[in-house]
């Protein structure tokens, strides 16, 4: 499940209100989050416009750095890190745009950007 975090991954909140027609598979990512595992961004983004469906994309990016030992675990630090800084944000998807593991000195730590998206239906 963890090697699924990479460029173009996309975490939906548990519980995200989806059109019937649209098969989203994914995989639980934590107690409220799960990877999508069948659509990346542009292909999400163009099945749910044929729904009638919105996905906001949030231009500013939140990136990461995360020191740690275990890509999978520090990967999962860098998400939590990226959440915490969106605060109360309104959105329920978080397109990964970067996760790459990188050295400083020795000591290993990944590097993870990403963007705030909203699934929404058109009123």
């Amino acid at each position: 499940m963890e090697n699924l975090v990479k460029n173009g991954t996309l975490i939906i909140a548990e519980g995200t209100c989806l059109p019937e027609a649209l098969d989203l598979q994914s995989d639980a990512y934590g107690d409220r989050w799960r990877i999508v595992t069948n659509f990346e961004g542009y292909g999400l983004d163009r099945n749910l416009r044929q729904a009638g469906w919105t996905f906001v994309y949030k231009a500013q990016a939140l990136k990461v750095n995360v020191f740690g030992f275990g890509r999978s675990r520090t990967i999962r630090k860098a998400f939590n890190t990226i959440l915490q800084r969106l605060g109360p944000a309104e959105f329920n998807c978080l397109e990964i745009t970067e996760a790459v593991g990188k050295n400083f000195l020795g000591f290993p730590y990944v590097s993870v950007s990403g963007h705030a998206r909203l699934i929404q239906q058109r009123s």
